[in-house]
């Protein structure tokens, strides 16, 4: 459950926060749909770490619960589960195919002997943690970008900048996979 205080060490107010999209998009629907100040996400584990939800609270009610599930195997249990109609709960699902994430993931660099994969990983985790990462409402270069190069298209920033969903057509084919 989201609660507020400090996040990771880091200042809320200050805006840096070190995080996931899914991390963001929750503080910020808890913020513009239910005027909830959230830092703190707490990640309760379902089936193993690489599968967490985290719910946020108003009036004792549950009024967002979002997941990630990392690695295929919980890939596979979370499209059963939305599939079956028992994680239609879910407001959002942070999906990565690398287990633990893409600071685990196989485009990483090779560790150099003698350390080990894992101990890169943790390395790479660390030093990302390490970084300053601003909301895009709170990024110069981003609001410079929004202001003199497409100056006032409207248009044209919403095309290069935002995303709406589009329903598709499901297709049949020999290499559709049955999840």
């Amino acid at each position: 459950m989201a609660q507020e205080g400090k996040s990771r060490g880091l200042d809320v107010d200050s805006y840096h926060w070190f995080c996931s999209v899914l991390e963001y998009v929750f503080r910020h629907a808890a913020q513009a749909l239910f005027g909830l100040h959230v830092s703190q996400l707490e990640f309760k584990s379902k089936r193993n770490k690489d599968f967490q939800e985290v719910s946020c609270e108003a009036d004792g009610k549950v009024v967002l619960l979002f997941a990630k599930a990392y690695g295929f195997r919980n890939i596979q249990n979370i499209v059963r589960k939305l599939k079956s109609g028992k994680g239609s709960g879910y407001h959002f699902v942070e999906v990565m195919a690398c287990p633990g994430g893409c600071t685990n993931g196989g485009g990483q660099i090779a560790p150099l002997l003698p350390q080990t994969p894992k101990q890169l990983a943790a390395r790479v985790e660390d030093l990302y943690s390490q970084r300053t990462i601003r909301p895009p409402s709170q990024n110069k270069l981003f609001e410079d970008v929004y202001s003199k190069w497409l100056q006032s298209e409207d248009q044209r920033r919403k095309e290069m900048f935002h995303t709406q969903y589009h329903a598709r057509e499901a297709f049949a084919s020999a290499l559709t996979i049955k999840w």
